[in-house]
């Protein structure tokens, strides 16, 4: 089923607008734009040059200074949102509940850049980062699992988590909240989370070993459909969405696109559907370098998500 399909037979609520520029395909929520503190994008697999097939934008390689044949993708990207490929930041991403914090010391200098990136890199591995340095391109990499972005616009902070099922049994988005707070002095309740594509409860079944590694008295168990004794339609994101709404997060902050990576293929790489052989798409949030010193306008993902539903119904 293709990313038009499935929103006409109404089987995703979308409050994130699609976005062409620059030969390139990116979701991104209006109400977060207009704030004008952060620059963000979730990437689709559309528009690049090198992957799976010959116009796929995968993004699984780091950039290698024109060495992969995938640089060019990176070298893409980066023109699209006039960024340098050493801007981003990405992770050794292994699945587990680490965080890497990045403080703001200085205006990053490419040197910087590369070493701060070389350190994301590390041999541990991370699978969520968060700073208040402007100017990086914190990025995430996915194929089914949740790409999430956070952002605090009053303590100018954000973060970037990669949340597949075993990051959400620890607890990792949950944890990453907990960093803003402690580590910057962010308060839940002005926090902003935005969750990506990932794969739906439609096309996502687990099994007991995924169902046990959360808490039986966890909040979680209801996003949990069973199937048999042995199987479950598992919805992460919806699960991933209540751990942040139990940590202080505002319902009204927390902006979903529910759309299915397994469904939307033509849109995005999907690990599962693809049988295990697919590229990455790329999830990224900066903090803009020239912020305006003024509080900015409320987030509100519920009235930007009814106002995009009514005009659709038109």
């Amino acid at each position: 089923m293709t990313f038009y399909e499935v929103v006409k037979n109404g089987r995703s609520t979308i409050s994130l607008d699609l976005i062409s520029q620059n030969g390139l395909s990116y979701l991104q929520s209006p109400p977060l734009v207009k704030m004008g503190f952060v620059e963000h994008a979730f990437m689709t697999r559309m528009g690049g040059t090198a992957g799976v097939a010959a116009t796929d934008l995968d993004l699984s390689c780091n950039y290698q200074e024109k060495l992969s044949p995938l640089d060019v993708n990176w070298e893409k990207l980066a023109e699209c949102f006039s960024l340098k490929p050493s801007d981003f930041v990405t992770l050794r991403q292994v699945h587990q509940d680490r965080i890497l914090v990045l403080a703001d010391v200085s205006e990053a200098s490419d040197r910087e850049n590369c070493r701060l990136a070389a350190l994301a890199e590390g041999e541990e591995g991370y699978d969520a980062v968060v700073t208040n340095r402007p100017g990086l391109a914190l990025a995430i990499r996915t194929a089914d699992c949740v790409p999430l972005l956070l952002a605090d616009p009053v303590k100018r902070v954000v973060g970037a988590v990669h949340a597949g099922w075993r990051g959400a049994a620890l607890g990792l988005p949950a944890k990453t909240v907990d960093a803003f707070c402690a580590l910057f002095g962010s308060n839940p309740a002005d926090m902003i989370a935005l969750l990506g594509p990932a794969i739906g409860p439609c096309c996502y079944q687990v099994d007991r070993v995924v169902f046990d590694a959360f808490p039986g008295d966890s909040l979680n168990k209801p996003f949990f459909s069973p199937q048999n004794r042995e199987k479950w339609q598992l919805d992460l994101s919806r699960l991933i969405a209540a751990e942040l709404a139990a940590r202080g997060i505002k319902r009204d902050n927390i902006d979903c696109s529910f759309l299915c990576t397994s469904c939307c293929r033509d849109m995005f790489f999907s690990h599962r559907a693809s049988g295990g052989e697919s590229g990455r798409q790329l999830s990224f949030i900066r903090l803009n370098v020239h912020q305006s010193p003024s509080r900015p306008a409320p987030f509100d993902a519920v009235k930007s998500s009814q106002a995009r539903r009514a005009n659709h119904e038109e």
